[in-house]
């Protein structure tokens, strides 16, 4: 018995979610994508509806799109009638729907609402906040005589307007949950699952000016010895308070006719309230349970021995990490204990926001490469769902299993989860465990880009970044590229292969490839040439691509010189690459430019570049990169970087260092330009 599913709508930017759960005991997710993917929100319904009955869901929760409909609809002069009114607001009711299977014959399945034993094996239980339609006239007629603005009216009072309903649906039969019945709101579903959060407002800080009790780690501290705090422990702690009130009292007012604290204040008392009545005043010492655990009493310090500091000293990443962990300890202790008790949920929600605020990479790999086997190991034969959700690469990065990640992206104005296996198992399933090991260890950062930008290799994985800041300084450029979020990439010449990631990432994206014209030769194998040698080319990502322009007379070479610049344009369909000019992908690559047409970016820039480079070259610049010097003489040609160029990556080094302190500035090759101008857009 396990949730195989859940289904939310027209909550924020979820307007219609699917999340699909594992069948395995323990799920493990990573939640990647941009800010405002609905992350937070997940977490927030989820809190709402299991922990708070669904109360805090309001006007402002429903989906941008669907509050101007309810606006719309109940506005004085709307000539909607009654009937279509009310289905419009049942329409835009926010739902978080929860689908159990139970085909396993695991688990109680008296706990679900089995509606019939014939309708299969599944049963889905839906919690919707609506407005109730018997309060819709009333409400119509406080908007009309208010002065209030519609909108500021409904965000602040449309919750007095609004129910909660609850229904258990199998196949063609539906019940509704009926309200008196206490024992099993919303048919058990808040105790067949239990949500805990580990929230990124953990509040770390080591503000030495509000070290209090109340610090942070001090307070987590606190409630795990709460917690803790039962049988032979419990016992013994009694024990030492009893004895230290003892000892506390003969402080208090003096030990074998000696002064204690309170022997003057005691005496001045009698001095003033003499009489019979007045008896002997003292002052016992009564430490309370409560009080002993109470905030302040417990303390984090971290160091050893007289080198102790207190938490406020500490790293916000240490102090952050310090934090999780007391709180994941917290959390698998109580499932623990209440699977022991028989108690246990249906499925145990871990909710992590962001663990890795303030960390440094490094941090961030350690807790990545653990926290999946400590929460694994400890919640064993227990169901258990973890949900993390993060916007660092280098966590992402150390995830072995893709399998573990799902994307929450914008589509259309709404949010979809989409799991990231996604990106090997269609059009280039062929490359999955390229395409897994790549993701995994080198370029997890793609999955948080606006944009993307695929390179070949070291030359322009250095270049682009300094193109596109040479772009920006250009004030005929109105769209600046290192204002947006655009991540650059260096994938080889194979970067085809990226189609399904690019299609599942549904961003915009330039691939900048080189021409590698050849011809063959006299064995019969392709060799590199010039362009106007050149029969065919080397490059499998042009070949690909252009293998979907339907002209089968013309080779590879001839489509693109045929073609107009602006026409590479591509997007990604079930079938692969289609030509397109609506699409989100271009492929650019060397053009002629001063009557010469490059074979690969360095021959390209050279030719460009040829006398700046010889005004540069000396001793301390281009001397390590390039095998020998380059003069007026020197043929620039499709072999010059096999020839000259020492170290591509020094090569481009070299070519940003001299650039800064050249009064000359370099000519960035027209393709890259253009594609760099197009990616801009927006």
């Amino acid at each position: 018995m396990h949730i195989s599913n859940i289904s939310i709508k027209n909550y924020r930017l979820m307007k219609d979610f699917q999340l699909d759960f594992s069948t395995d005991e323990d799920n493990f997710l990573v939640l990647v994508g941009r800010n405002n993917t609905a992350k937070t929100s997940l977490l927030d319904l989820l809190d709402d509806v299991l922990n708070n009955d669904m109360k805090q869901a309001g006007f402002d929760d429903i989906s941008l799109d669907v509050r101007q409909k309810i606006v719309d609809a109940l506005a004085p002069n709307s000539e909607m009638s009654e009937g279509d009114r009310i289905k419009l607001l049942n329409d835009a009711a926010i739902s978080l729907e929860v689908k159990i299977d139970y085909s396993d014959d695991s688990g109680d399945i008296s706990r679900l609402p089995i509606l019939s034993l014939d309708g299969g094996d599944c049963v889905t239980i839906k919690i919707i906040k609506k407005f109730n339609v018997d309060k819709i006239p009333a409400l119509c007629q406080e908007l009309k005589s208010t002065k209030v603005e519609a909108v500021d009216f409904l965000s602040k009072f449309s919750r007095d307007y609004m129910t909660v309903e609850c229904v258990a649906v199998q196949d063609n039969n539906t019940r509704e949950y009926q309200s008196g019945d206490f024992d099993q709101k919303f048919f058990g579903l808040q105790n067949l699952i239990k949500l805990y959060t580990i929230s990124a407002k953990r509040g770390v800080a080591n503000d030495i000016r509000k070290e209090s009790g109340q610090d942070t780690l001090s307070k987590y501290a606190q409630s795990y010895v709460k917690e803790k705090v039962d049988g032979d422990v419990f016992k013994q702690l009694q024990q030492s308070i009893i004895e230290t009130d003892n000892l506390l009292t003969q402080q208090y007012n003096g030990k074998n006719g000696g002064n204690g604290v309170f022997s003057t204040v005691i005496k001045d008392i009698k001095d003033f309230i003499q009489g019979r009545d007045s008896g002997d005043i003292s002052v016992r010492s009564n430490i309370a349970m409560n009080s002993i655990l109470g905030y302040g009493n417990s303390r984090v310090y971290y160091g050893e021995g007289n080198n102790r500091l207190p938490e406020t000293r500490s790293g916000l990443g240490y102090m952050n990490m310090y934090a999780i962990i007391i709180k994941l300890r917290m959390i698998i202790d109580e499932i623990q204990q209440n699977n022991t008790s028989g108690m246990s949920a249906l499925e145990h929600i871990i909710y992590i926001e962001e663990p890795e605020a303030h960390t440094h990479p490094q941090m961030q790999y350690v807790f990545a490469n653990n926290i999946k086997q400590f929460i694994t190991d400890n919640t064993k034969d227990i169901r258990t769902t973890t949900f993390i959700t993060t916007h660092s690469p280098h966590f992402v990065s150390q995830f072995k299993e893709i399998d573990d990640m799902v994307l929450m992206k914008r589509d259309s104005g709404s949010v979809k989860a989409v799991k990231v296996s996604q990106a090997y198992h269609g059009q280039f399933s062929e490359y999955e465990s390229f395409i897994k090991q790549y993701l995994t260890v080198h370029r997890s950062e793609l999955f948080f880009a606006d944009k993307l930008i695929l390179v070949e290799g070291d030359t322009e994985r250095i270049l682009i970044p300094y193109f596109m800041d040479l772009h920006d300084r250009d004030e005929k450029n109105q769209q600046k590229l290192l204002s947006q979020y655009v991540s650059v990439v260096d994938v080889g010449n194979y970067m085809y292969i990226f189609g399904d990631l690019i299609k599942l990432l549904g961003i915009k994206t330039l691939m900048i490839t080189d021409m590698d014209y050849a011809k063959k030769s006299e064995s019969g194998q392709l060799q590199a040439c010039s362009s106007n040698e050149a029969s065919d080319t080397t490059n499998p990502t042009l070949k690909r691509l252009l293998s979907t322009v339907q002209e089968p007379n013309k080779s590879t070479i001839d489509k693109i010189k045929d073609m107009q610049y602006d026409g590479l344009i591509f997007s990604v369909s079930e079938n692969g690459y289609i030509l397109s000019l609506n699409g989100n992908i271009r492929l650019t690559t060397q053009k002629e430019e001063n009557d010469y047409c490059a074979r690969t970016f360095e021959d390209s820039f050279a030719h460009l570049n040829k006398d700046w480079i010889m005004s540069q070259y000396n001793s301390e610049k281009f001397a390590n990169s390039v095998k020998k010097k380059i003069d007026s003489s020197t043929d620039i040609d499709f072999n010059f970087g096999k020839a000259y160029i020492k170290s591509k990556a020094m090569f481009a080094i070299d070519i940003i260092n001299a650039n800064e302190k050249s009064e000359q500035n370099i000519k960035v090759p027209e393709y890259i330009m253009e594609g760099l101008k197009w990616i801009a857009k927006e």
